[in-house]
């Protein structure tokens, strides 16, 4: 886990270990890029748009027809000149929604706690390397904007939530809307 949380940059270095690991959840997924803007706000840094972005939509387990029963999340990405780029993660829940529909929630970078047995063992496996298991952080996206200029008087919200368009739906309880990726 500790690479993972501790390499500085968008790449894992190469290496007999590094970049070679297996990726065991999130492995369906699609990736487009993006130009984010936004609406007045008083945060700073990334939080003030980015031209250049990518998301990742993927769900953590593949899904099943059996059970319609789907964990979708996504990783944005937005990049930054002559620095590394912006990252964070959002998920509606650990223990997924009773639907197909990646769209049918809420994401958010804060996610409930879990009581799922399975979901414990991750999390504690997480908890290794952080004690912030079930958030991800804004203030590294609020620090420097898409220039890499870095700014003075840091604002970032505590916990963002991404409200879906109600007209974008997709009940397919198959992995046809994401490719497989190595």
């Amino acid at each position: 886990m500790l690479p993972s949380f501790d390499t500085v940059g968008d790449a894992m270095p190469k290496g007999q270990i590094y970049g070679t690991r297996e990726k065991y959840i999130h492995t369906v997924g699609s990736t487009v890029q993006i130009k984010l803007e936004t609406v007045k706000n008083p945060f700073t840094g990334m939080f003030q748009g980015s031209d250049t972005g990518f998301i990742r939509m993927s769900t953590a387990a593949p899904a099943d027809a059996k059970t319609p029963n789907s964990i979708p999340g996504f990783g944005l990405k937005l990049l930054r000149d002559g620095m590394d780029s912006a990252n964070l993660v959002s998920m509606y829940g650990l223990e997924g929604q009773d639907s197909c529909n990646y769209f049918a929630n809420t994401f958010s970078n804060h996610v409930p706690t879990t009581t799922s047995p399975p979901l414990l063992v991750l999390g504690k496996k997480f908890a290794t390397v952080t004690n912030y298991v079930y958030s991800v952080g804004l203030s590294e996206m609020a620090s420097y904007d898409q220039k890499g200029n870095a700014v003075k008087d840091v604002k970032f919200p505590f916990q963002l939530f991404w409200e879906p368009n109600t007209d974008l739906t997709t009940d397919s309880c198959t992995n046809d809307m994401f490719s497989e990726l190595e």
